[in-house]
């Protein structure tokens, strides 16, 4: 008898059958040996070990661990839109991510300028960017990425009024 079981130690399949109501499971068998767990569909809470339980004598047993990353995602209601601020504020822009892995936030300043129409690195890599002292040679579209090295990467741009 052949068995998969999940990370918590739940019986999935015996032989090629599933035994749970989970239709995503299956045993593939591509050859006669062969007794592949499938997972259609994955979800983050299907991360963990597998273990494969052949009930030979001795039994025998093989773990796989299932590793599931998620691209990164920016979480709109907890990141800025449009910043509005005074001259000489100190100013947050907040750009909340997630991912898995943890992506990695880098802002950028998407100049508007004539003389100038770049896009250019400021700041920390972060989720937030602090911008002291502003003036209004800094307002401008912001955009924050957040890389994960799972594609696509995501980004969100903010635009800052500085009022005089």
């Amino acid at each position: 008898l052949v068995a998969w079981l999940d990370p918590r130690e739940k019986v999935l399949t015996a032989r090629d059958q599933r035994i749970i109501s989970d239709a995503r499971i299956s045993v593939e068998r591509p050859f006669k040996d062969d007794w592949n767990l499938y997972i259609r569909d994955v979800e983050h809470s299907d991360a963990g070990k597998y273990m494969c339980q052949i009930n030979t004598d001795p039994v025998k047993i093989k773990y796989v661990m299932l590793y599931v990353h998620e691209p990164p995602r920016i979480i709109e209601e907890s990141s800025t839109s449009r910043k509005t601020a005074k001259e000489g504020d100190t100013v947050q822009l907040f750009c909340n991510a997630t991912g898995i892995p943890e992506p990695t936030v880098t802002w950028y300043r998407r100049r508007s300028d004539i003389n100038h129409p770049a896009k250019e690195v400021v700041g920390q890599n972060g989720e937030v960017l602090i911008i002291y002292n502003i003036s209004r040679y800094c307002e401008d579209l912001y955009e924050c990425v957040a890389v994960n090295g799972i594609p696509p990467a995501a980004s969100k741009e903010i635009k800052v009024v500085v009022e005089c």
